[in-house]
């Protein structure tokens, strides 16, 4: 077995509290594999990784079940590991000010009757302007933290906290509602921290964005021939004859590029 390298050691130490004692060494051992593995970065290969000093017959079953088990039966939460990771890092980088949140969505290639929540979706890598292009795979929506590398001129590295798979078919969540899930959970963790979340246009829509709360900020791309109106007034008393108004109409026509910001209620716009 390998040693754990010691520049890894004060990480995987901080995350040791997720973990019970058996699935911690389990941990500790997947995460040398993955990062001396020298060829494909599967399951497999990087359990045999492991055992580099032993030949593994490819006549009989292999010996890895305690890591095929790790992620299916061992006692450890994702989602805690996750929350652990992001303390760990603001932490240590000491990071003030609002947090930056990413989120997005991934399609993970696979086919097969027996792949769990395998479905059709939109693949942005293949995707053109003229073209929507789709596989068949199992879709992540991914939310993450964008960590400013010490020592680089703005360079940030996105830390990944949280995930949900997308099921196919209909009456499902979409990615949108998904990435609400994932930013209400997030946002627990950090109650007296501001939050920025940026995402694309397609996470630009009222699932995500109604009802805000006030200390986050969404940063996206509006649709090309959105109607932005200023916020809406306050709602009259009851029994009061006033009509009630939509609030006055924003900017007639929308630019050929807009940012969208949307900070709880409030809406605003700008052209670049």
């Amino acid at each position: 077995m390998w040693n754990m390298i010691p520049s890894l050691q004060h990480l995987v130490h901080d995350l040791q509290r997720c973990f019970s004692d058996p699935s911690f060494v389990t941990h500790c051992q997947l995460l040398l594999g993955w990062v001396l593995c020298a060829g494909p970065h599967n399951l497999y290969h990087v359990a045999q990784t492991l055992r580099a000093d032993t030949e593994v017959s490819r006549a009989r079953r292999h010996p890895f079940d305690r890591f095929y088990n790790f992620f299916s039966r061992a006692a450890w939460s994702v989602l805690a590991c996750g929350q652990h990771q992001a303390i760990s890092a603001i932490l240590r980088l000491k990071i003030l000010g609002p947090l930056y949140l990413v989120v997005d969505d991934t399609l993970l290639h696979k086919r097969g009757r027996h792949v769990f929540a395998l479905g059709w979706f939109r693949d942005a890598v293949a995707s053109t302007r003229k073209r929507v292009a789709t596989a068949s795979g199992n879709n992540w929506v991914v939310l993450g933290l964008a960590v400013p590398i010490p020592w680089s001129s703005g360079c940030f590295l996105c830390l990944p906290l949280a995930f949900r798979l997308r099921m196919p078919g209909r009456g499902q969540p979409g990615c949108a509602a998904l990435a609400r899930e994932l930013l209400e959970e997030v946002a627990a963790w950090f109650p007296r921290r501001d939050i920025i979340l940026i995402g694309d246009g397609g996470y630009a829509n009222k699932t995500l964005l109604t009802d805000l709360p006030e200390r986050v900020t969404f940063v996206g791309r509006m649709r090309l021939d959105a109607a932005v109106y200023d916020p809406t007034p306050a709602a009259k008393r009851k029994g009061s004859t006033d009509r009630p108004t939509q609030g006055d109409r924003g900017i007639c026509g929308p630019p050929r590029f807009v940012t969208s910001i949307v900070c709880g209620s409030t809406r605003m716009t700008r052209s670049l």
